[in-house]
């Protein structure tokens, strides 16, 4: 069509097909191989920030996730002191849900979460046993648990970049 065209206004001074191939097509063509290349560029940043960002979720999650049993480990104190044994034991194995937590960059301890963990699961809340013990026991979970928390530098939300 283009060297039909060409043949009555003659726009281009391409008249045979093989200088069309050549000098438009061709030419035309150039450009594409810019615009793929950023579009594969753009799709790698774009990979990284992704992998980046579930990893700051799954941070946050698990930050979520161990003081969530904080929270469960000092309401077993408050019930176990309100003498709400069966309660108490609730709110104990609530906090035992920690197999939640996974470590995807190598940023917790996760052999003391597991073994905080079956420590936890093992306990018993036991009317017969002495209740100050009891109360201390929970506590030292507590304790151990704060050592285990991300501090909440590792949780910056990134600012959006502007795109080009």
């Amino acid at each position: 069509m283009i060297i039909q065209g060409n043949r009555q206004l003659n726009l281009t001074r391409i008249t045979n097909p093989e200088d069309f191939w050549e000098k438009h097509l061709w030419d035309s063509l150039r450009g594409i191989k810019f615009l793929i290349s950023q579009k594969n560029d753009q799709k790698i940043q774009l990979e990284s920030e992704l992998q980046q960002t579930k990893q700051r979720l799954t941070t946050a999650n698990n930050r979520a996730y161990l003081m969530e049993a904080r929270g469960d480990l000092y309401d077993t104190t408050v019930h176990l002191d309100s003498r709400n044994f069966g309660v108490a034991n609730t709110r104990l194995e609530a906090a035992a849900a920690l197999t939640k937590v996974e470590d995807v960059n190598g940023s917790l301890n996760i052999t003391k979460i597991k073994e905080l963990q079956q420590a936890i699961s093992k306990k018993d809340i036991n009317v017969a046993v002495n209740l100050e013990q009891q109360r201390n026991t929970v506590l030292s979970y507590i304790n151990v648990l704060n050592q285990l928390i991300p501090t909440e530098e590792n949780l910056t939300i990134p600012t959006p970049s502007e795109s080009p």
